[in-house]
């Protein structure tokens, strides 16, 4: 499974120990694990690394003066699960 192959790609990034990388390249990888999850229905994982997401991006999302430089792929894929989420909620038209 897609979502598990990724999780062993963070393995790998934790074990290197280049936290530049790591840093830089988690919040992509949760998002894609997220979306990977809510294919499969499981939507406890999908909240899991969504919120594990917030955390990494949580010195953009949580500032009054956004600057979105060399994140913005790591934005979109954070606010694609929002969206996917909200709409496996109700919260959010088809």
């Amino acid at each position: 499974m897609a979502a598990e192959c990724i999780e062993t790609v963070l393995k790998v990034l934790e074990d290197i120990g280049m936290e530049s990388i790591r840093i830089c390249n988690t919040s992509k990888l949760y998002g894609i694990i997220a979306l990977s999850y809510y294919r499969l229905n499981r939507f406890y994982d999908v909240y899991y690394y969504l919120n594990k997401m917030e955390v990494l991006l949580s010195h953009i999302l949580n500032k009054e003066e956004k600057n979105y430089n060399l994140w913005e792929e790591d934005l979109f894929l954070y606010y694609m699960c929002k969206a996917v989420i909200s709409q496996y909620e109700g919260n959010m038209e088809d």
